[in-house]
């Protein structure tokens, strides 16, 4: 997809349509279940670099090199966007621009009458404790 690669890689856009191309699949298969042929399928990016290294463990993302990838999923129908799917993924605090991500999960919207909007969350596992038996 990118990451940590420089910003001004030439490739970018290639590896992140790669990297992504799950997400225009799914623009096909919505199209395809409303019924509607879509005349194009694109993939648009943005990135974020890194202003200082970027220490990850298993590997670091040098300043300067991307540390965070915004990819737009469009299915395009007479020139207007009809299926969008976007996707935005940062590496951690130091990204410029700083794209804030105020939640984890899924946005769904559906625009028309009437506009439906849903959020998929995900939340960790309940931990389960042992229950005490009735003759303790």
């Amino acid at each position: 997809m990118g990451f940590g690669k420089p910003i001004d890689h030439p490739e970018l856009p290639a590896m992140t349509a790669h990297g992504t191309a799950v997400s225009g699949e799914a623009v096909r298969l919505v199209g395809d279940a409303l019924g509607v042929e879509l005349d194009e399928v694109r993939c648009q990016a943005e990135y974020a670099h890194t202003t200082a290294d970027l220490d990850l463990g298993s590997w670091t993302i040098a300043a300067g090199c991307v540390a965070g990838v915004y990819a737009s999923w469009q299915g395009v129908v007479g020139g207007k966007t009809l299926v969008e799917l976007n996707v935005r993924w940062r590496k951690g605090q130091t990204l410029e621009p700083d794209w804030k991500i105020d939640q984890d999960g899924w946005v769904i919207q559906i625009d028309g009458r009437p506009t439906v909007k849903t959020t998929v969350g995900f939340l960790p596992p309940r931990i389960s404790r042992p229950r005490p038996s009735p003759t303790s």
